[in-house]
């Protein structure tokens, strides 16, 4: 003990040493330890990002839905425009009251045809 109290620089150097080896120590076990988490976030990464993809090809494919189903709405409003003028021309009370079977006949046919098509929905 005598020895360590005449050599305070090696005393120094010694508690040194002992700092910087503990240091290093704790360095490569936390470089590991960060090393396997930034594994598993990449494979989690991976992962998240081909739900993204995913997710987006699901948005193109409502968005394309949306298109069609938008020119197959402003179709069904150009007929029911069409079919409005018409009705608007045609005073369907005057010609019941001419040809009265005539209308039923072709009210009937008409509401037949509608039913079969909702039946095939």
């Amino acid at each position: 003990m005598n020895f360590l109290l005449r050599n305070p620089k090696l005393v120094i150097f010694a508690i040194i040493f002992i700092v910087v080896g503990g240091y290093i120590f704790f360095l490569k076990s936390s470089n590991a330890d960060l090393t396997l988490e930034n594994k598993d976030l990449s494979q989690q990464n991976t992962v998240l990002e081909a739900k993204v993809d995913n997710f987006n090809a699901e948005i193109d494919s409502y968005n394309k839905r949306i298109e069609d189903f938008r020119s197959e709405q402003e179709v069904v409003r150009q007929e029911k425009d069409k079919l409005i003028k018409v009705l608007d021309k045609h005073s369907l009370q005057d010609i019941a009251d001419r040809k009265p079977t005539l209308l039923e006949k072709r009210i009937n046919a008409a509401t037949k045809k509608l039913f079969d098509e909702l039946e095939e929905m």
